[in-house]
């Protein structure tokens, strides 16, 4: 689970305003009518999440969502060994990458004014590899693989018909397989995870 801390009061009062508003039901067939259109695109961006999506709209209140979301990350660290273990590393390099892939269907609902209500719901598919070298020599390796099914529930403000700012908050259950690989071990484990959050910060722009 995701420990959310915000600090801004705009930002919290933002995002508590998505949230009661994703508390209202949403229903399949709606008769108000949104500004997309059939076959219109749109592509959008998490702020907080480094999350880049394209849509596709099938009729003015539902649309097919693809996104993919990533990061890298890389770090070097000294190891000072005690001189009675002069054989221990004195270098040790670390690099995380991960990489999700979701696709599904969002549904929109006319809310007051310019506000409206999505719920989004499809499939996922992610991979994470760890890597740990000690003096430039391959050291522990950690890959995992997992698929499973995402929601997520929000509103979104359209700023003009071609722009919209919002807040969205989602859950997932994933099923993982992790292997690790280094000089004494070669273990598999397989696992159920759940995740809920964090709240995102979307742009989107609709062409």
């Amino acid at each position: 689970m995701h420990r959310i801390r915000l600090s801004h009061p705009i930002a919290r009062a933002a995002i508590a305003a998505a949230l009661m508003l994703s508390v209202a039901p949403l229903h399949a067939q709606v008769s108000d009518s949104t500004v997309f259109r059939a076959g219109q695109w749109g592509a959008e961006f998490t702020v907080n999440g480094n999350a880049l999506g394209l849509l596709r709209f099938s009729s003015p209140n539902s649309a097919w969502v693809g996104q993919v979301q990533g990061s890298w990350q890389s770090s070097d660290r000294d190891v000072n060994a005690p001189p009675s273990l002069p054989s221990q590393p004195s270098a040790q390099e670390t690099s995380v990458r991960q990489i999700e892939v979701q696709f599904g269907k969002r549904w929109y609902r006319p809310l007051a004014g310019d506000v409206l209500q999505h719920f989004t719901f499809g499939a996922l598919a992610s991979n994470e590899r760890q890597e740990q070298a000690f003096n430039n020599n391959p050291g522990r390796v950690q890959g995992t693989n997992a698929v499973g099914l995402f929601a997520d529930f929000g509103a979104q403000w359209m700023v003009t018909k071609n722009l919209s700012l919002g807040a969205h908050y989602g859950l997932a259950a994933r099923r993982a397989r992790t292997s690790i690989d280094d000089s004494d071990t070669d273990i598999t484990v397989s696992t159920m995870q759940i995740t809920v959050g964090p709240v995102g910060i979307r742009a989107a722009l609709y062409f």
